[in-house]
This record gives C-alpha cells, structure tokens and sequence, in this order.
C-alpha cells in the first residue's frame, strides 16, 4: 500500500522596485545633465531653470547619486549617497571614489570604461566599504554625460543598496540546501512534481520503492 500526499508548490516572480526605480533615476539625471548642458546655448532664465530641476531630483532620491569626471573623481555627491556610504559631500567632492574595496576596483574601472566609451552599464553588483569600515553590497548603474559639442565628460552613477536582498538569496539558498537534505534523508519515498505533473525530483527512497533512478 502506498499513500501519496501532494503539495501544489506556489511560485511568484515579482519586479524589485529598487531595479526600477534604479533605472528611472538613471535616466532622469543623465537627461537633466544633458538638459543642463544643452541649455548654456541658451538663456541664463534656462540655466538656472536646468540646475534647480537637476538639484531637485539629486536631492530627493532615495538612490545615491553619484557623477564622476573621466578621471573617476567625484564632481557630484548626492545627500542619499551620504547617507548611505558617509562620506559628506565636502569630504567626496574632487577625490577619487572612496568606496571600493580592492578586489572589486578592476571590475568597476572596467565598467567605468564601457560607459566612457558611450554605453550605459546596469545592475553591476560588488560589494564596497562605507567610512566607518562596514561593508555592504550595491548594485551600480553607470553611463555617460555629454557637453554640449557631444563629447563625453563625465559617468553618472546611480548606487542601490542590496544587502538586505543578498541576504535574503543567502538565507533562501541556506533553506534549499537544508530541504534537499531533508528531503533525501527522509524514510518515506518523496517525490517533487512541476504544475503538468512532471516528475522533477525524488529522493532515495523513492527509487527504492519503484524502483527507477
């Protein structure tokens, strides 16, 4: 006699907010920065119209935001990127990027070339020091800003903390392997099936039981 006992597994794929947001805030600063640019032609009514719309935005993300000249020294450090990496805007302005831990600045400078070059690069994940020495992980997404002849002249940054998701795919990770475990110890034959009823896992008393590896 064998009894079965079925469990219909719940799967949900949901957008991160932080990735959307990250991607909006992008591409509003380097909009506005090429605006602000765009807009030395013109009137000095429009300048400061550019500036007060660029200093808006910077100030109110929730994303630090981050420009760098083609040097890689900081020439904009918004109150987000403050807060969370605690250097203050006096302290960042005109040094190099004071951030990265040293096994993770030959990936960035390789990004940071691609967006010289006129890419933009997104979701680049590392993880990095704050002032006080903690470390944290964040997802960058750089690209390029151009004067007005169109030339290159500075990377625009836009920073995400994802610590608390990194630990979650770890704590995630820790529970599958603890359930597989689980699963393979188990007396009783277990078998894992898809939602059209595909077998897609079984554990070792269930290929004693039929039989079938």
């Amino acid at each position: 006699i064998i009894g079965f006992f079925l469990v219909q597994p719940r799967f949900e794929f949901t957008l991160s907010w932080t990735d959307a947001l990250r991607l909006v805030v992008f591409v509003a600063v380097a909009t506005l920065i090429s605006a602000l640019s765009e807009s030395r032609k013109r009137s000095d009514e429009s300048l400061r119209e550019a500036n007060q719309s660029l200093g808006a935005l910077v100030d109110a993300s929730p994303l630090a935001i981050v420009v760098l000249d083609l040097d890689t020294k900081v020439r904009l450090w918004s109150p987000a990127a403050e807060r969370l990496l605690g250097w203050t805007e006096h302290e960042a302005l005109n040094q190099p990027l004071p951030i990265l831990q040293p096994d993770a600045k030959e990936g960035f400078r390789a990004n940071l070339e691609t967006a010289r070059d006129g890419s933009v690069v997104t979701g680049c994940e590392m993880r990095c020091l704050r002032k006080d020495g903690s470390a944290i992980n964040i997802s960058v997404s750089a690209g390029p800003s151009c004067n007005d002849r169109g030339e290159i002249n500075s990377i625009v940054c836009v920073i995400a903390d994802i610590t608390e998701r990194k630990l979650s795919e770890d704590a995630l990770r820790e529970s599958e392997t603890k359930f597989r475990s689980l699963v393979q110890s188990a007396t009783d034959g277990i078998i894992l099936a898809d939602g059209d009823g595909n077998i897609i896992q079984w554990n070792r008393r269930a290929q004693q039981i039929f039989g079938y590896t």
